[in-house]
């Protein structure tokens, strides 16, 4: 072999692996990419699961408060009142808790105009 086929076999060669090169950066990086994706949906997910946990914390408390509530006796109709009112409020909060809702008032402003209470 002559010494210009020799280098046109190396230069090819090069250009060969060069070429093999920059296609494995972009896998690597592509890979590296959707890597990312997955860990950052693996935070939220985390995130959420403890929220989750959470809410399902409250909701036994409030269950269980609830729950006391409607096994106490009461010997008159004042007490019979704030007991429902107590009652009332513990519905609300345990809806909170379920549907992630806060505001007590408006609900049962809300439902006080539609009954005609208020």
């Amino acid at each position: 072999m002559d010494k210009k086929t020799i280098n046109d076999i190396v230069i090819i060669f090069f250009v060969v692996i060069f070429a093999w090169g920059i296609g494995s950066s972009k896998k690597l990086n592509d890979t590296r990419r959707h890597l990312n994706t997955a860990r950052e949906q693996l935070v939220r997910a985390e995130e959420y699961n403890r929220e989750l946990t959470e809410r399902l914390g409250n909701i036994q408390i409030n269950a269980t408060k609830l729950e006391e509530l409607t096994e106490r006796n009461v010997s008159g109709v004042r007490e019979c009142i704030e007991l429902v009112e107590e009652i009332r409020a513990g519905v609300k909060r345990l809806e909170d808790c379920i549907y992630d809702s806060n505001s007590i008032d408006d609900y049962y402003n809300y439902w006080d105009n539609e009954f005609g209470l208020q």
